[in-house]
Order: structure tokens, then sequence, then C-alpha cells
């Protein structure tokens, strides 16, 4: 289920704090940041989440861990009334900023879809 939020089409509800059929556990980047210094090796993956209006992709980042495959969806810092709020990533700058600063190593690469894997 997707709303509008001010000129943007974002999904809603559970959607963003669920994947293949589980829901997922919170991450800030001051939680990334400190499985990196504490050298917990994780991969993060980018999902396809929606569209704005004027139909640039938006994407959500999930970090698993490695050592237990536990997944983690990360999300905003700040707390609002309803609790932290999932990061969404436009293409550009923000999801090449973000994975260059707080991903894996691995390299993005983009179908005709706009779906995200990543490569070694």
């Amino acid at each position: 289920m997707y709303q509008r939020e001010g000129d943007e089409m974002t999904p809603v509800g559970h959607d963003l704090l669920s994947h293949k059929g589980k829901i997922l556990s919170l991450i800030t980047i001051d939680g990334v940041k400190d499985w990196t210094a504490k050298g917990i090796g994780f991969q993060c993956a980018y999902d396809l989440v929606g569209f704005t209006t004027d139909q640039k992709p938006r994407y959500r980042c999930i970090y698993v861990l490695s050592e237990n495959s536990e997944a983690f969806v990360l999300v905003t810092t700040r707390v609002g009334k309803h609790g932290a709020d999932v990061r969404l990533f436009n293409i550009w700058p923000g999801l090449f900023r973000h994975h260059n600063e707080f991903g894996d190593g691995r390299r993005l690469c983009f179908d005709r879809e706009f779906g995200l894997i990543l490569v070694p």
C-alpha cells in the first residue's frame, strides 16, 4: 500500500518493516558504525519500494549480519511520535553516497526496471 507524502508515493504500514515474510529488526547509522568499529561482518541489500511522483525509484537498505543471517532495516536516528521511520534513498546521490560510506564494499548494479544487485 502506498501513501502520498508531499510529492512522493511511499509504502506505509508494515510494508517497509518486513522482508520475505519476516519482521525486520531496526538499525541506525550509528549501529552500522558500531558494527564496523567492532569488525562485525555484514552484507547490505537495497529493495526497490516505490517511486516518487516524477518516477524516480526509491529504495530501503537492509543489513544482514554475516554470523547469524539476522536482517535489519535501516531507520532514521531521530524518533518521532510514531517511532523511527525507515530511511528511503533515491538513486543519486543518496543511495550511492550511503553505499560508499556504509555499504559492504560490493559494487551496485541496476537492471532496466531499476532492480538492484550487489557484485564483488
